[in-house]
């Protein structure tokens, strides 16, 4: 299978998003709040928070495909051991089984719970419930998924946060005539908090397609984010497939920016 990792359109997409970041977190813009709050809340997996998010995230995929989705969450914190929260995402695609879609994506439903175990531990667990909503062929699954997770996380201090995770999607009904989903995500993501509001995260994960013998995939991505005034934060994030087979969109490479307020 031949994969054409950029064309023109993506590049230009990319140059668009990380000329958009640099202007809202250059010298100057949110230092008013550098003094109030210096660390990420929302890309902190251990923080049960509400908040209010949108995302825009592009996916190439494999044969020129690709799946542009416009993604609003919303997360309500009940208190700092529980939450729930939806997202909505709606979305454009074309891979090289269906043609151009546009419409409502797959929307997920979720819970997650935490458990401070020790100093500087905690475990964080929760379930998601992705929803085949998807308007047309290319922009969704046509699975209904259930997705339980657990997190182990490690805070030696206010700059380093540390995560294990451990998640498994599993369709259980939608489109008889769709792959089904068995599939296993190891992930660490490690997050570093910069003075002024900025914060890194490296993300690699290791994706398991259990419907196919295995089949395993590594992927790497990255996170680069600022604190940009009282509650917002911004951030950028892209990454790809670096060697292995598995699910279609496992095999491409992703590019993302966002913003979100948090309530503290």
């Amino acid at each position: 299978m031949k994969f054409k990792l950029f064309n023109k359109q993506s590049i230009g997409k990319l140059v668009k998003m990380l000329s958009f970041f640099v202007v809202l977190t250059g010298p100057g813009f949110g230092d008013e709040h550098t003094h109030t709050h210096q660390v990420t809340l929302g890309s902190d997996p251990s923080e049960i928070v509400t908040r209010l998010e949108f995302r825009n995230e592009y996916l190439g995929l494999p044969e020129d495909g690709y799946l542009n989705s416009a993604i609003f969450r919303g997360d309500y914190a009940f208190n700092e051991f529980w939450l729930v929260r939806a997202e909505i995402p709606v979305a454009a695609g074309e891979t090289h089984e269906y043609s151009s879609d546009v419409g409502l994506g797959d929307v997920t439903l979720g819970t997650r719970g935490k458990l401070d175990l020790a100093e500087h531990w905690s475990l964080v667990f929760g379930t998601d419930f992705i929803i085949n909503t998807a308007t047309g062929d290319a922009i969704g699954t046509g699975k209904d998924q259930f997705v339980p997770y657990a997190v182990g996380v490690w805070k030696p201090d206010e700059k380093w946060v540390l995560g294990m995770h451990y998640w498994y999607y599993d369709s259980f009904s939608g489109d008889a005539d769709r792959e089904n989903i068995s599939e296993s995500l190891i992930r660490s993501t490690t997050l570093y908090n910069f003075p002024h509001g900025y914060w890194f995260v490296l993300d690699p994960r290791i994706y398991i397609n259990h419907e196919q013998n295995n089949e395993t995939a590594f992927y790497l991505e990255g996170e680069f984010g600022k604190v940009i005034y009282k509650h917002y934060e911004l951030w950028l994030r892209g990454g790809g497939h670096v060697t292995g087979e598995g699910r279609e969109e496992r095999l491409g490479w992703k590019a993302e920016i966002g913003i979100r307020y948090i309530w503290h």
